[in-house]
């Protein structure tokens, strides 16, 4: 019996992450999780630093550098981040395939950041913020993302299944379906060891 895999949409803006599950294209989103972090732009306005950096000696003791203060916003997103990547490693076996919507510049903060394993099971990217949407719109902005897995949730046959029906004619769309998925986990592989080349 073919088995449906379990997909899985990551919904994240540096501050909040939508865990939903993706159960066909007749079905509603279904919320798994909702984790809202520290606010980076609150505590920027919060925490605000009238001192001067720290100064501190190194290897000449004539020479010395200026600490620069603590940057709330980046420490902020910087965790939200790890934790997002943490919550998913740690589900990595609940899922087959995962989908990533986030804003361009923390997509590709997550990106950089993603095991190999996360890289090899992200089949789509979304370069928006659907934190805000409510679950039933947000189908309409993941169409593309979505489309790509449709065939997973089709039977192998419609109807009533033909007395000399051929396996390998009737399961030609699944295959196809399968390979071009394939394909995507195998880019978002490549993508992954690209930018560990690039690092080293």
């Amino acid at each position: 019996m073919r088995k449906i895999p379990k997909i899985w949409i990551a919904a994240f803006n540096g501050s909040e992450l939508r865990i939903l599950n993706y159960r066909g294209p007749n079905e509603d989103l279904e919320v798994l999780n909702d984790f809202t972090f520290e606010e980076p732009h609150k505590l920027s306005q919060n925490l605000t630093s009238t001192k001067r950096g720290r100064v501190f000696h190194i290897a000449d003791k004539n020479r010395s550098a200026m600490e620069r203060p603590t940057d709330p916003h980046k420490k902020a997103k910087a965790r939200a981040l790890n934790k997002s990547i943490a919550y998913l490693e740690s589900k990595i076996n609940q899922f087959d395939r995962l989908i990533v919507a986030a804003p361009p510049e923390a997509l590709g903060e997550l990106r950089k950041e993603f095991s190999q394993s996360l890289a090899s099971k992200t089949t789509e990217e979304v370069p928006k913020d659907l934190t805000h949407l409510h679950i039933k719109e947000m189908p309409l902005h993941l169409e593309n993302a979505l489309n790509i897995h449709k065939h997973t949730f089709q039977p192998l046959f419609v109807g009533k299944k033909p007395k000399n029906a051929s396996p390998k004619i009737n399961e030609r769309r699944f295959v196809e379906g399968e390979l071009a998925v394939l394909s995507r986990c195998l880019e978002g592989e490549r993508k992954k060891s690209t930018h560990k080349n690039n690092r080293t």
